[in-house]
């Protein structure tokens, strides 16, 4: 297991340094400071206790970022417990403490195939020294999930049919105990007679039919764990919650939704004594190509659900395709609730599937990855359908927490709370080389990183979250965040990337607008609560850059499409003095056109003609690369080829 502490045993060295039954390294001591404070001062200052010489020195800083500091003194001079209690006492230190012995406490589960399922943990399985997995293995050593530190029960809403009598599912299978089975009544007045195992909506009943994919789908969230079956999910327990959906189209799915909405609805509004504490929902179907702009009930009702406190997990097409540019649902939906996932394999390589830097959000292991199967298990299997899976499973281990905090936004504020987690898991991510220009964050989701993050904030006096960028000009750009008391002050500071001095704004109110900024600059900012007795310290740096730079469009679109006409549209990029257009005709002839607006119309062009398109920008300072050509037909090839079909309601996912 990686990232041991890893002790010495020279007996000779046990003997001079421990007493025979001590707990710790003796005259070692580590003291966590309050913000702005200065070690050495305090080493200064404790330079002598009773008169007698401490020796006191700084051993090391096993964490700037918390501010924790190991100090050695002369334990043979003073009484050790006496000295940690002068320490704990002094206005400067935050926390003191012995530093206590560790002993390897590896939390991995006793599932036979768990050593298979490299997803969670490396092991060895053909990709060398490849860190592909989520880190899972030590996020277990902190939570393996269930409930909030306040004792509310986690459930993750999987829209879609499984096999509820899988014996690895057992344990972990969320059931409507306020409603009595079979009576024909509904119990709970909530709308729906005998839901006691979910909902299905095409039947109208509770009848969760069982099937492959939506049982790998529920062993990827909430396989139990370290029962010595099968397999584990990221989550040893929790609650799963099954919503047959009946078919891919919107009223289908608008109706699915609403059963985890209602459920958490009554949750808050009933204190937790109603409904069911829904987190997150997943959603491992989508349609190819499909245009948010055309679904807006569909998109919106993600933000719906996200006021109650849910964010909902979608799966990406799998194809190699740009989402950006060729549209996808739900993943395209532009909703701060959503999270659009893509799928890596064991290398940290996407390949199969779509990508896009404004519409999918992280990458996640689903390819070749390891799960239950629908009767048993285990099942080798790959699909964004998986890593979506995963990603929810993320989200409910991090509600999980060893944090009171988390459980008590979640019902003072829902949606507040969801932003929260879904910041530790967009902040957690490992920066990954295939990914940083195909994924918004750039990055495959690491279950410890983020559940490291969620802690560092969770205390007396928790860092502001919900940190966002937008506006951003040449020389300005609008900071807003969100604070867990609307009582709290804040403070900013803003510094040119490498630069050693910040700019400190005291008591920033959100939003806040940076002026005065310089065009294509790279800058970073910080973010810090100030509490009645005690400050958060700043939080981890956000960076941004400003506009100016002179890059090549993005967001290059073909519509309006005739038999001899269409409209080549891209995002507007803010330092082009004009575009060139590459326009390829049906028979190979390059024609370079020039436009000082980001958008041409091709006039007069043969109907069920083959045509390629690619731009460049042209900037003061020269011009850039032309981008990747796009490929359009025109009309006029017949109805096969013409005419918009609906899409295919088929269940099949052999070919996934």
């Amino acid at each position: 297991m990686r990232h041991l502490v890893f002790l010495f045993t020279c007996l000779v060295f046990q003997m001079s340094v421990f007493s025979q039954n001590s707990n710790h390294i003796q005259g070692e001591l580590l003291v966590q400071l309050k913000p702005g404070r200065n070690i050495r001062q305090t080493v200064a200052n404790l330079s002598s206790f009773k008169g007698v010489p401490t020796k006191l020195a700084i051993q090391s800083n096993p964490s700037d970022l918390m501010r924790i500091w190991l100090l050695r003194f002369d334990h043979t001079a003073v009484q050790e417990r006496e000295f940690l209690q002068h320490v704990r006492n002094l206005p400067e230190v935050e926390f003191a403490q012995f530093n206590h012995l560790i002993s390897l406490r590896e939390t991995t589960p006793d599932d036979p195939n768990f050593a298979a399922q490299w997803q969670w943990v490396n092991n060895g399985q053909g990709n060398g020294t490849v860190d592909a997995d989520v880190d899972a293995d030590l996020a277990w050593d902190i939570t393996t999930g269930g409930t909030t530190a306040d004792g509310r029960e986690i459930v993750v809403c999987v829209v879609e049919n499984a096999n509820r009598n899988h014996p690895d599912l057992q344990g972990n299978l969320w059931f409507n105990t306020a409603e009595t089975p079979g009576n024909g009544i509904d119990d709970d007045n909530n709308g729906y007679i005998d839901d006691y195992n979910g909902w299905n909506t095409a039947t109208d009943n509770d009848n969760i039919p069982s099937a492959s994919h939506g049982t790998q789908v529920s062993g990827m969230i909430g396989a139990k764990g370290n029962n010595g079956l099968f397999t584990t999910g990221i989550n040893w327990d929790v609650k799963i919650m099954h919503v047959e959906f009946g078919g891919i189209n919107e009223a289908n799915v608008m109706e699915a939704y609403t059963y985890p909405l209602l459920q958490r609805r009554r949750y808050n509004q009933s204190g937790g004594t109603e409904g069911a504490f829904v987190v997150a929902t997943n959603s491992s179907w989508g349609i190819d190509g499909g245009d948010p702009n055309d679904s807006p009930m569909w998109c919106a009702f993600y933000d719906t659900l996200g006021v109650e406190g849910v964010l909902s997990c979608g799966a990406t097409a799998n194809n190699n395709v740009n989402i950006d540019q060729v549209g996808d649902l739900p993943t395209g939906c532009t909703s701060e609730y959503m999270i659009a996932v893509t799928a890596t394999d064991n290398k940290d390589v996407r390949t199969f599937s779509g990508y896009g830097t404004n519409s999918i959000d992280v990458g996640a292991p689903g390819g070749g990855i390891v799960t239950i199967g629908q009767n048993g298990g285990p099942s080798t299997t790959s699909g964004t359908s998986f890593a979506t899976p995963l990603t929810a499973g993320i989200i409910a281990l991090l509600y999980s927490a060893p944090c009171t905090n988390i459980g008590e936004l979640a019902m003072a504020d829902p949606a507040a709370a969801a932003l929260q987690i879904r910041d530790a898991l967009f902040g957690g991510v490992d920066i990954v080389p295939n990914l940083v220009d195909e994924t918004k964050y750039g990055g495959r989701v690491n279950a410890f990183n983020s559940l490291n993050i969620l802690l560092q904030n969770c205390g007396p006096c928790p860092k502001p979250y919900s940190v966002e960028v937008a506006n951003i000009l040449d020389v300005s750009a609008d900071i807003s965040w969100q604070s867990p008391d609307s009582s709290l002050m804040t403070n900013l500071r803003y510094r040119n990337v490498g630069s050693p001095d910040w700019v400190v704004v005291e008591n920033a109110t959100s939003p806040f607008s940076l002026i005065g900024l310089q065009g294509c600059t790279d800058y970073e900012f910080q973010l810090e609560e100030i509490c009645a007795s005690d400050s958060s310290g700043f939080a981890n740096s956000v960076f941004f850059q400003t506009e100016g730079c002179c890059v090549a469009p993005t967001g290059l679109t073909i519509t309006g499409i005739t038999e001899e006409t269409a409209l080549f549209t891209w995002d507007p990029v803010f330092a082009a003095n004009s575009y060139n257009i590459n326009f390829t005709s049906d028979v190979g002839e390059v024609l370079t056109i020039n436009t000082l607006t980001n958008g041409y119309i091709f006039n007069g062009l043969t109907p069920c003609g083959n045509y390629q398109v690619q731009v460049q920008t042209v900037c003061d300072t020269g011009l850039t690369e032309f981008t990747l050509p796009i490929s359009f037909a025109t009309l006029g090839c017949g109805a096969c080829s013409d005419f918009s079909y609906c899409p295919s309601a088929g269940m099949s996912t052999q070919y996934e």
